[in-house]
């Protein structure tokens, strides 16, 4: 039977983020794995088969997107009202997986929690072909702000120029300290808000791509190595960081 506020969902599209991966890598999850039955991914969406009696959001047949706890690659998941939303009219069950873990959390790091709005000029974002960065720059880009997106490889540098519309797209392949190209750009002062998603090894060069008195987000996965201390480069400025 299932609970007071519990949904039977048949998951038609789920997906894996880096944060799911990075937990999968981890030595920790590994030995999780190997003791019982173990589903991955996070975020789903799908079609309500079956209610709980207190529901009240949603219906037998209704389109919706979520998170499960339990996992969400499989055929069929169980998950609280309180995990899911309706899937947006045009949505399609992919695009729904992109969701929660992409837009909505990239718009409570910037907005939320870095308190981005139309009066930053700038915003850097590492990482913008990840699903999170990728939803960051849009977000960016939606608020009014120019944005600097950073990618890993040089082949991803034209596709995330064409489909995010981040003004300035550079790569660590052909420009690892990236912070000389922020310079250029914006004369040495620097970018108003980063959003620093490539982790340990790229920290330094984002604080450096920060204005005096601009904001650094750090975001921390699961299973990640302990990141660089800045603190010396960070107390030469009155950069604010986020973590």
């Amino acid at each position: 039977d299932l609970a007071p506020h519990e949904m039977l969902v048949k998951v038609q599209a789920a997906a894996v983020s880096q944060q799911n991966l990075s937990l999968l890598l981890s030595d920790k999850q590994k030995e999780l794995m190997m003791e019982t039955p173990f589903i991955a991914g996070t975020e789903f969406a799908g079609t309500v088969m079956e209610v709980g009696e207190s529901v009240t959001s949603f219906s037998q047949g209704d389109a919706i997107l979520g998170t499960s706890s339990d996992g969400a690659i499989t055929t069929h998941a169980l998950v609280d009202e309180s995990a899911c939303q309706r899937l947006p009219e045009g949505f399609s069950y992919e695009m729904g997986t992109c969701w929660i873990e992409g837009y909505v959390m990239a718009y409570k790091l910037l907005v939320e929690r870095g308190g981005l709005s139309k009066e930053d000029r700038m915003v850097l974002v590492t990482d913008a072909a990840s699903l999170l960065g990728f939803a960051a720059v849009q977000v960016a880009k939606a608020i009014g702000c120019q944005v600097v997106a950073i990618v890993d490889a040089k082949e991803k540098s034209t596709r995330v120029k064409a489909l995010t519309g981040a003004e300035y797209v550079f790569d660590v392949e052909t420009s690892p300290s990236y912070s000389v190209n922020v310079d250029e750009i914006t004369n040495y002062e620097g970018v108003d808000v980063v959003l620093d998603l490539f982790g340990d090894q790229k920290l330094e060069e984002s604080i450096r791509s920060a204005s005096p008195l601009g904001k650094v987000l750090i975001v921390d996965n699961p299973g990640e190595e302990k990141r660089p201390n800045c603190r010396e480069l960070i107390s030469m400025n009155s950069i604010k960081t986020i973590n």
